[in-house]
């Protein structure tokens, strides 16, 4: 009985040592994992920290001072500290010639929209060079939305355009008055109709013939003569129903004066003369173009009392023809220009070819 005892004992000491073969060979594959997870898991915020940094350092930095060609942004202070007094003056004098101009020879057809275009091209000559020459509100705003300059010099270039309108339209009015002479205009306005000095003096001379018809007044009334200075210009009203067609004339007209004040833009540095012709030139063509209600320059426009007070319809369509139609032209001509002059290099050397 002891020997089969200690038979079954040493048969189990031989299948036991297997089995604790395996469980050290598990045991160290275990260990060896942990040890692999564990230096995973200590790289990993070394490795996340590394990818942040990186980011950190290449994000762009974006300079809000200046623009996307590198210049620097100019403030609203910057903007009105550069502002020229000198070229605010030439606009307002210039524009205080042109409208002067135009109210004496607007109702004129012989020669009146020549001596416009004149005294334009004589205002480009003088002033191109210290204000660009705009005289024109249109013209203004037409360079300021093809960014040509910016909103605060617009706006100041418009304020003189408009004091030198006013401005002229206030002094001819009261040099019209002031020359205006009552007695001498029913005498001349007698002599007209054809009442000779013998006629004159077979009622003791002129006053005595007056005092017989009735006095000054009533030949005067019977002349259509006024006591008042008679008006510096007679203004071609909008037609009633028509106003749309004024619309388009007027688009029409400032086109070609948008071209022609553009040349003068590129040109201006060039030739004076050439601007100041291209300007002159082109507002004929315009006014020919539009025809009789054209203006195309709304500080003109504003003076010459244009815009009733009656009813909306009588004020709305002339804001719409005269200060709308002139701007959207005046851009649409400045816009046909630059993309036709853009490859001028280029259409010059196709035609010398």
């Amino acid at each position: 009985m002891a020997t089969k005892k200690s038979k079954r004992s040493t048969s189990s000491k031989k299948s036991t040592k297997p089995a604790s073969a395996k469980q050290t060979k598990a045991e160290a594959a275990k260990v060896k994992a942990e040890e692999v997870a564990d230096k995973i898991n200590s790289t990993e915020p070394d490795v996340v920290e590394e990818v942040v940094e990186v980011v950190e350092v290449e994000a762009p930095v974006i300079d809000k001072t200046v623009d996307k060609n590198g210049k620097k942004k100019l403030t609203l202070s910057d903007k009105l500290a550069a502002l020229n007094p000198a070229a605010l003056i030439a606009e307002l004098i210039g524009t205080f010639v042109i409208t002067a101009v135009f109210i004496r020879l607007v109702n004129n057809s012989y020669y009146g929209l020549i001596g416009i275009a004149l005294a334009i091209v004589a205002m480009v000559i003088a002033f191109v060079g210290i204000s660009g020459a705009h005289f024109n509100p249109a013209i203004t705003l037409a360079q300021w939305i093809n960014r040509k300059i910016n909103g605060v010099k617009a706006v100041a270039y418009i304020v003189a355009q408009v004091l030198g309108a006013i401005l002229a339209f206030f002094i001819l009015t009261g040099i019209n008055n002031a020359g205006y002479d009552y007695e001498a205009t029913v005498r001349q306005g007698v002599e007209s109709a054809g009442v000779t000095e013998e006629a004159l003096e077979q009622y003791g001379g002129y006053d005595q013939w007056v005092e017989t018809y009735g006095g000054i007044d009533t030949i005067a009334a019977q002349l259509g003569i006024s006591k008042e200075a008679p008006e510096l210009f007679q203004y071609n009203q909008l037609t009633e129903g028509k106003e749309w067609v004024a619309l388009l004339a007027e688009i029409l007209g400032s086109i070609v004066v948008g071209v022609g004040a553009a040349y003068a833009y590129v040109k201006r540095k060039d030739s004076k003369v050439a601007a100041g012709l291209a300007m002159g030139v082109s507002l004929i063509a315009g006014l020919l173009i539009a025809g009789s209600t054209a203006i195309l320059n709304p500080a003109i426009a504003a003076t010459m009392g244009v815009f009733g007070w009656g009813s909306v319809q009588a004020f709305m369509w002339p804001i719409l023809v005269y200060i709308i139609g002139s701007i959207l032209g005046a851009t649409i001509g400045f816009a046909i220009y630059k993309i036709m002059s853009k490859n001028e290099a280029e259409n010059t050397k196709a035609i010398e070819d």
